[in-house]
């Protein structure tokens, strides 16, 4: 989904981009004049031997958030800014340097705003949602409307936690609780009591909250059940 959801940015920023597998070390020792170094027989050759295999480049930057990622069992993804080509000036061809960073961080920040929401459904499967605006403004739908319809679609009806990460604007520097309308459908198939909704501006940065405290007097199904049974069949009441 992380892969899917840069490409797609990308595209819709008319950025170049490629896509594949990337050597990822922790350091650049011999990156630089690998024939210079004590073990250059081995740095180029493992660095031949990756290019076969078709990787696209070499860099140490995401390392540690890779490392990190693994260790907490979250996912990960990169956006790389390729700043030259050292294969290219091997070869005698041209090697504009780019410096362009602005361009990549869009990429990345739009991407993370396609995944904004995340539903953690019973069964264990994460069901992702984006707003979906609309030129009209009433048809629009928020984010996590949209991972809460989604995985109903398929057939889900439990649902553990949401965590919602959004800002205005490119920005991730407060916390975006539901609109009112997004905790009333979390209301017809949520627990409130059991139901967390997860409030993040990052990894370490976030709070967590149950549905009942952030909707306290909520109308949902079980009223509906209650509300048939004190009435009874066949009668009315006019208010």
């Amino acid at each position: 989904r992380i892969t899917n959801a840069l490409m797609d940015t990308a595209r819709e920023l008319a950025a170049d981009y490629h896509v594949g597998v990337v050597q990822c070390k922790d350091s650049f020792y011999g990156q630089h004049s690998p024939e210079t170094k004590p073990v250059s027989y081995e740095l180029l050759n493992k660095w031949e031997a990756w290019k076969r295999l078709g990787c696209l480049a070499s860099e140490m930057e995401s390392a540690a958030l890779f490392v990190v990622a693994s260790h907490l069992r979250v996912r990960a993804g990169a956006c790389f800014l390729v700043v030259a080509n050292q294969e290219r000036e091997k070869e005698g061809l041209d090697n504009p340097v780019v410096h362009d960073t602005d361009r990549a961080v869009r990429v990345s920040v739009g991407a993370l705003k396609k995944m904004i929401a995340a539903l953690l459904a019973q069964n264990g499967r994460v069901y992702t949602g984006c707003n979906i605006e609309n030129a009209a403004y009433g048809p629009s739908n928020c984010a996590e409307r949209t991972a809460f319809f989604k995985a109903v679609s398929e057939g889900v009806r439990q649902f553990r936690a949401i965590c919602v990460v959004g800002g205005p604007g490119e920005r991730l520097d407060a916390y975006t609780p539901p609109c009112g309308v997004c905790r009333q459908v979390m209301m017809e198939f949520c627990q409130p009591e059991e139901f967390e909704i997860i409030l993040a501006t990052g990894i370490k940065d976030y709070k967590v909250y149950t549905l009942k405290e952030l909707l306290p007097q909520g109308f949902g199904p079980g009223n509906l059940s209650k509300e048939s049974e004190e009435n009874g069949p066949g009668n009315i009441e006019i208010c």
